[in-house]
């Protein structure tokens, strides 16, 4: 492989790589949610492949603190609410600091409708 594209690949392995490095607090909440609700959910919130649920039509159900509620605790929250049914979604609050995790929650509400 000539140099020049060996260069271009190993400048676009180094910029990934330091995307990951970036603390979990100072990432964007669109990389957030890439990272931690993407894929089950998908990228535009409808779900995917079967693993995790649509947010279509679910907006009237749901605000910023529920939702912050919700993924600290889902099992707790899910029994409390029988719309979310007997297999809510692991928790994803223990390695994300709550300021990551209101990106999150702000962003999934923009995709709810």
């Amino acid at each position: 492989m000539p140099l020049l594209p060996r260069i271009a690949l190993l400048a676009l392995f180094v910029a990934a790589c330091s995307m990951e490095d970036a603390p979990v607090a100072d990432r964007d909440a669109d990389a957030l949610y890439g990272t931690y609700c993407k894929s089950c959910h998908g990228g535009d919130g409808r779900g995917s492949m079967g693993l995790g649920s649509s947010f279509a039509g679910v907006a009237k159900h749901w605000n910023e603190e529920k939702l912050l509620t919700y993924i600290a605790d889902p099992e707790a929250y899910a029994a409390k609410d029988p719309r979310l049914g007997t297999r809510p979604m692991a928790p994803i609050s223990g390695d994300v600091p709550p300021e990551a995790r209101k990106k999150i929650v702000q962003h999934t509400l923009s995709l709810m409708d």
